[in-house]
């Protein structure tokens, strides 16, 4: 296991509200595995252990990542994860093929769709740009023949969309 460069106080004294810092903060990830994650103690409260590395639990890595090493509540909120800095958190799997080329591990849900509400016309002012258009990425290499909680972090960096996107 890698020696991690992280006081235990870091989390709590994190400013929650500055970009800059939740990703160099989250930078801290690369290298390590999920099960070194939750070495670390962290977490949102008191409550049973979840079993974050079941198969059946989608989004489990990224929920995680949440509460384990951010330390706040997983939920799905229409806000973004970090709204005092406008950053939402997205954690997602990539594969890496036979001829050694990188894919999409599975596709990145950022929002649900509300049927009973109005759709905004304008990218701009949508629920979706709120959440999409600041995303903290954290990418682990999907390797099917070891446990999930095994799984290295391997490239984190803040996202926004151009304008051709």
């Amino acid at each position: 296991m890698s020696v991690w460069k992280l006081s235990p106080n870091e989390c709590r004294t994190l400013d929650l509200s500055n970009p800059d810092e939740l990703l160099r903060y989250a930078k801290k990830l690369i290298g390590h595995s999920f099960r070194e994650v939750l070495m670390l103690g962290i977490s949102p409260d008191d409550s049973s252990m979840k079993d974050y590395g079941n198969v059946k639990f989608k989004g489990g890595m990224g929920t995680l990542i949440e509460e384990r090493y951010f330390g706040y509540k997983a939920n799905s909120d229409e806000h973004p994860d970090f709204p005092d800095a406008g950053v939402e958190l997205k954690a997602t799997c990539y594969d890496v093929k036979k001829d050694g080329e990188l894919s999409a591990g599975e596709r990145l849900s950022i929002t649900n769709i509300h049927y009973d509400e109005r759709i905004e016309v304008n990218l701009e002012d949508s629920g979706v740009w709120h959440k999409a258009s600041l995303i903290l990425l954290i990418y682990y290499e999907r390797n099917r023949s070891i446990e999930k909680l095994d799984q290295k972090i391997k490239y984190v960096i803040m996202f926004t969309p151009s304008d051709v996107d």
